[in-house]
């Protein structure tokens, strides 16, 4: 994670530790109640979430599909994701790209080679995934 947060211009990792406190119910505010929740809960990570999740959506054949860049201060913890997901045999695509940002697919819309690649393998999964 700090070698990704080094190229990463979307992500750090003092942002994605805020948003998680966010998503936690750790920071409160007038608008939100505070939870009691601590970070180390399967709702706010899918990789700590028990094997036998996992059986149950291999056995309900749902698909995992997933998109890497591993300049993205998540990549770490979505590889981990990904090797769970094989090791509990739930089955789906992935593309891991050396080098690229946070959702970089985003960035077909301006043009970016990476982008548009990043968008038709995406494409392409989704259409095999519904045929």
């Amino acid at each position: 994670m700090t070698e990704a947060d080094r190229h990463d211009p979307v992500l750090t990792i003092p942002l994605t530790a805020h948003v998680a406190k966010a998503w936690a119910g750790l920071l409160g505010s007038e608008h939100q109640l505070r939870s009691q929740w601590t970070l180390d809960r399967p709702e706010l990570s899918p990789n700590l979430v028990e094997n036998t999740k996992f059986a149950k959506l291999r056995d309900g054949g749902v698909r995992i599909h997933g998109v890497v860049g591993t300049f993205d201060v998540l990549a770490p913890d979505a590889m981990v994701f990904y090797e769970r997901c094989r090791e509990n045999e739930v089955e789906g695509e992935w593309l891991k790209w050396e080098g690229q940002m946070h959702c970089f697919p985003l960035a077909w819309k301006y043009g970016l080679f990476e982008g548009n690649e990043g968008l038709r393998w995406i494409v392409n999964v989704l259409e095999r995934s519904v045929a």
